[in-house]
């Protein structure tokens, strides 16, 4: 199944200053909003990367935790959510913070993944804490039908470990795959 973009708008929430990939993003139509509660991000993204606001790309600074209970509230859905909240000591599990294990931020999470959207989650766990990933995966995978964790990269200079969960909400997904099917056993190729 490849990847292509329909002539839509998408949404995507990033949990965490990442605008140097704003000039990628903005052709295809994404709309993408930020958010950090740090103002000095705003200030480093606009300095070093450039960051300049349009309708369709902003850096809210507030509490993720605020505004993912927010978007919850109001019944926003977002095609794609990376949450990448770490705290800046070594510790078990750096990557995501405390607060986004929580039974409702993770609820909230789903709820606002669009039906045929993703939540990917940045882990960094100590190298002798792997079993932090696992636990963190569990958490998610009670809200999230398909989970799927998966290594990215090996130790990292300070002897911490990368992982990222991918959720996928399967209505979509499941569907496609079905259509997919479906049309190679009639001949057809999509």
């Amino acid at each position: 199944m490849a990847l292509t973009f329909a002539p839509k708008e998408y949404r995507a929430l990033e949990a965490a200053v990442h605008t140097n990939q704003q000039d990628a993003l903005i052709p295809v139509g994404l709309d993408v909003t930020v958010v950090d509660i740090d103002p000095v991000m705003k200030e480093v993204a606009t300095k070093w990367y450039d960051f300049k606001p349009s309708p369709l790309h902003r850096i809210v600074i507030e509490d993720g935790l605020v505004f993912v209970n927010q978007a919850s509230d109001k019944g926003l859905k977002y095609d794609a959510i990376l949450l990448d909240l770490c705290i800046n000591k070594k510790v078990a599990l750096m990557c995501p913070i405390e607060g986004f294990l929580t039974e409702e931020a993770i609820s909230n999470l789903a709820f606002i993944t669009a039906d045929t959207g993703v939540t990917i989650v940045n882990i960094i766990t100590a190298k002798d804490a792997l079993f932090e990933a696992e636990r963190v995966f569990r958490l998610y995978k009670q809200h999230f039908e398909s989970c799927i964790l998966l290594p990215a990269g090996g130790l990292d200079r300070v002897g911490s470990c990368s992982s990222i969960i991918v959720l996928i909400n399967p209505k979509r997904f499941i569907a496609d795959a079905v259509l997919f099917s479906q049309e190679r056993a009639m001949g057809r190729q999509s």
